[in-house]
Order: structure tokens, then sequence, then C-alpha cells
């Protein structure tokens, strides 16, 4: 195993998460068109991190209809933004409101 440099592994780091992070936003910015506004009321993407992306629901339902459309989903996310996901975790949590993003 070789040894990094601390300043390239930080440097690394952050390259990565700015890039997670600017997804992300591309993310919410674009998920009510891809997922419908009933849907988009009830759910929204919370973090994206090494192709693992977690949405938080208000609800069972919302949960269980993206379980139902996870294979489009991950298709149309790399279609739409080139991000390859291979993992969606869904959990229950609070979203932001159209209202409340401005």
């Amino acid at each position: 195993m070789a040894i990094e440099r601390i300043d390239s592994v930080i440097s690394s780091f952050i390259k990565k998460t700015e890039t997670d992070s600017s997804d992300i936003f591309k993310l919410q910015a674009l998920w009510k068109n891809m997922v419908g506004p009933v849907l988009a009321k009830h759910t929204q993407p919370a973090t994206l991190y090494k192709k693992k992306l977690t949405i938080h629901v208000t609800e069972n339902a919302a949960g269980f209809a993206l379980r139902y459309e996870h294979p489009n989903l991950l298709t149309e996310i790399k279609n739409k933004l080139g991000v390859e996901i291979t993992d969606i975790v869904i959990r229950a949590g609070s979203i932001q409101s159209d209202d409340a993003q401005g």
C-alpha cells in the first residue's frame, strides 16, 4: 500500500466533495420534473456521496413509489446529469418545500 501525502489526500477529498455537492444541487433543481409534482411534494434528494444517493421522504407511500421507479430514476439521472449512481437509499426525513427554496 502506497503512502500518500496528506495535502494530496485532502485536495482529492475536496474535489470529490465539490463535485458531489454540485451534482446534488443540480438534481434537486431537476427533481420535480423527474418525479412529477405529486411525488416531489413528498420527496427530496438529500445527499450524494460516492455514487450513493440518499432521498428523504415524508410519507411511506412516496418511498414505495420511489422504490418502484428505482431503475427508471437511475437511468434518468444518468441521462440528464451524466452522473452514475449505484445505490439509492430512501429514508424518512424532512424536506424543503418549494416555498422555502425561494
